[in-house]
């Protein structure tokens, strides 16, 4: 963490991935995706969409959010999660959080 105690650009991103593979991405299930619909297991990108690449729909999305809030210590108004699309859209979020929370 920088001298602020706020995450830095790494971290944010590091923070971001671990939620994820922690709550959506069980083994159990990519086995099921690869036996069921052919679909090999790959590793999430910046570029996936939240809703469609990562999951079904948008139930998942606000416990996700809560998840990494709390992780990183910085609130994101809800109005602003609309806004997101991809992991990437995530992690920019959080960086114009970080730089704009008072410490």
């Amino acid at each position: 963490r920088s001298l602020n105690n706020s995450p830095d650009d790494e971290e944010i991103e590091k923070i971001v991935f671990q939620v994820l593979k922690e709550r959506w991405d069980p083994p159990l299930l990519d086995l099921i995706k690869e036996r069921l619909f052919n679909k090999p297991h790959r590793e999430l990108t910046k570029a996936d969409k939240l809703i469609g690449d990562v999951w079904g729909d948008g139930d998942d999305a606000s416990y996700f959010a809560e998840a990494v809030e709390k992780r990183m210590g910085i609130p994101i108004p809800i109005k602003e999660w609309e806004t997101v699309s991809t992991i990437q859209d995530v992690i920019d979020l959080f960086k114009r959080y970080r730089d704009c929370s008072p410490d």
